[in-house]
């Protein structure tokens, strides 16, 4: 799966730096099932998907600043930090000795 994505109204530069963004991302949490949708909602602002390996997703919008790619950056970790709590509670879910759930 390509990790961005991208709908009307974005391409070029900001393309490709949103596809290096995701690549690079994917890289440093070791999971390339990470994806990005993003599409233009209303010049300067944009809205973006984000979809974990888990299948859940995450919409956010983002306004188009010299910032925006550390933005989403932000987003992309805050999005990987609650995919990994859901994963350890699945886990501890899976460990725990039979009758102990609630």
């Amino acid at each position: 799966m390509k990790p961005v994505t991208t709908g009307p109204g974005i391409s070029g530069t900001f393309a490709d730096v949103l596809d290096s963004l995701v690549c690079d991302f994917r890289a440093q949490v070791g999971n390339d099932r990470w994806h990005l949708y993003i599409h233009v909602l209303r010049s300067p602002e944009y809205s973006f998907r984000v979809y974990a390996p888990d299948g859940h997703t995450g919409l956010h919008t983002v306004t188009m600043t010299s910032e925006t790619a550390d933005g989403i950056r932000q987003i992309l970790w805050d999005e990987a930090e609650s995919w990994q709590s859901r994963v350890r509670e699945v886990a501890l879910r899976i460990d725990e000795p039979a009758g102990m759930s609630n």
